[in-house]
């Protein structure tokens, strides 16, 4: 019940953004699907900031930074010296990703936009894998530790809609493929408030 409610306030995540009318800045958090064959779990969670300046009218370059988070504890059972001993196996993964770009507001009419961006830059991934030592005379573990830097490009496709004058809700996808060694995913449902002077420029 824990996880779920946990995912759920994830999903619903946060976007706020502030700054002139060539300008935002974003906080996210949201959902991140982590595939990794040696666990059964591929839920994980992510935060992570953004930053668009508008080149053109609907023209943009973005930055952002994202963290995404996996952990799993998983029950095990062994035959040891003493008899039956139940025990549990931790993996955990946190990823560093970030990079720069372009995006594009491909359909924007009264209160529906639609865009596109995509960035290209750098991950680092920490993980901790368990290892069983000795099943003799108990059950005995240790952590593996891996680091490694990547390469990582990400794609996003998000939807925004304007409610009222000032409240922004959306859709965010986007994929990340850290190259050589993994595919993430993050699903964010955003929130933004538009001051005063922003809200004429948001209508195309």
């Amino acid at each position: 019940m824990k996880t779920f409610l946990l995912t759920f306030l994830f999903m619903i995540g946060l976007t706020v953004v502030h700054g002139q009318e060539k300008m935002q800045f974003s906080i996210l958090g949201g959902y991140e699907h982590f595939k990794n064959e040696a666990q059964n779990k591929t839920t994980g969670y992510g935060i992570g900031c953004e930053f668009k300046y508008y080149l053109l009218k609907t023209l943009y370059a973005v930055g952002n930074f994202h963290t995404g988070i996996n952990s799993e504890f998983l029950p095990r059972t062994a035959i040891a010296e003493v008899g039956e001993v139940d025990f549990s196996m931790r993996w955990k993964t946190y990823e560093y990703k970030g990079g720069i770009g372009i995006g594009n507001d491909l359909y924007c009419k009264k209160a529906h936009k639609i865009y596109v961006q995509s960035t290209f830059g750098l991950s680092k991934t920490k993980q901790s894998v368990p290892q069983i030592e000795n099943y003799r005379p108990s059950v005995q573990m240790c952590n593996e530790n891996i680091h490694f830097l990547k390469y990582a490009l990400s794609a996003s496709l998000g939807y925004n809609y304007r409610i009222g004058k000032s409240y922004i809700v959306g859709l965010d996808y986007t994929g990340w493929w850290i190259i050589g060694a993994a595919y993430r995913s993050t699903c964010t449902v955003s929130y933004t408030h538009l001051r005063a002077h922003e809200t004429d420029s948001y209508l195309v």
